[in-house]
């Protein structure tokens, strides 16, 4: 909404900022909530690290064909220092991780 008007935009992006350095696996995934048009949906992924200088880790298109489709752009690790270790396309999905229970003790 901008001044009391409903604005569309062409451009759809989500952007996360991760400040300061977590040393660990990052795994982006992109999922595909809806099908509304049954056409593939192209998403255009970017990972860069920012410090101390700019460091594109991942950029690729990648297409979405059904509503319910998750695929994982890109994993990579980080270590103490913050360099960028490890990339790979390897599949996880974060749907799934997410709903195994967890184990109790």
């Amino acid at each position: 909404m901008v001044n009391g008007q409903k604005v569309s935009s062409p451009i759809r992006q989500e952007i996360v900022s991760i400040c300061g350095v977590v040393a660990g696996e990052y795994t982006v995934n992109i999922y595909h909530f809806a099908a509304l048009t049954g056409q593939p949906v192209p998403a255009t992924v970017k990972v860069e690290k920012l410090n101390p200088t700019v460091q594109v880790v991942y950029y690729d298109t990648l297409e979405l064909d059904h509503g319910g489709y998750e695929v994982t752009a890109v994993r990579f690790v980080l270590d103490r220092a913050g360099k960028v270790l490890e990339v790979n396309r390897n599949n996880k999905s974060l749907v799934q991780t997410l709903r195994k229970p967890r184990n109790a003790g």
